[in-house]
């Protein structure tokens, strides 16, 4: 299948899945979103990161380009092991817009569902299905 030419400037969404190489303590989790915010304002690139039980799961949504550079740090990251692409779509308009990037940390998907049902946590019906989901697989 031949591949599309896509608009480096298009909005996209990137949904991924990840185990921590290690365990990771709330220093590391504060440099890690230090360096990301920066990352990500540099590339417009915004989104929610949830960590739970050694698990990132991330969405990022901004410019194609930004988006897919974002990914790539991720992937070349050492803290990061066993990444999973779990979607990449376009994107009409942006969901977490004015975040450069949220963060939740040691939530289940009960805690999460109950956040978004009181409107604690802006998760749009697919993005929500996706992460509660994954959060709902036992290892």
């Amino acid at each position: 299948m031949p591949m599309t030419a896509v608009d480096p400037s298009s909005l996209c969404s990137l949904f991924y899945t990840s185990t921590a190489s290690r365990p990771l303590s709330k220093s590391d989790l504060e440099n890690i979103l230090m360096n990301a915010r920066k990352t990500n304002l540099q590339e417009q690139v915004t989104g929610l990161l949830l960590f739970t039980e050694g698990k990132f799961l991330q969405y990022l949504e901004g410019p194609h380009s930004g988006v897919l550079k974002v990914f790539d740090i991720i992937k070349k990251s050492k803290l990061h092991q066993e990444i999973t692409e779990v979607s990449q779509k376009p994107l009409g308009r942006r969901e977490y817009g004015d975040w450069s990037m949220a963060f939740l940390a040691d939530v289940d998907a009960d805690c999460l569902q109950r956040a978004v049902e009181d409107g604690d946590v802006p998760l749009t019906g697919g993005l929500a299905a996706d992460i509660t989901n994954t959060l709902s697989r036992k290892p």
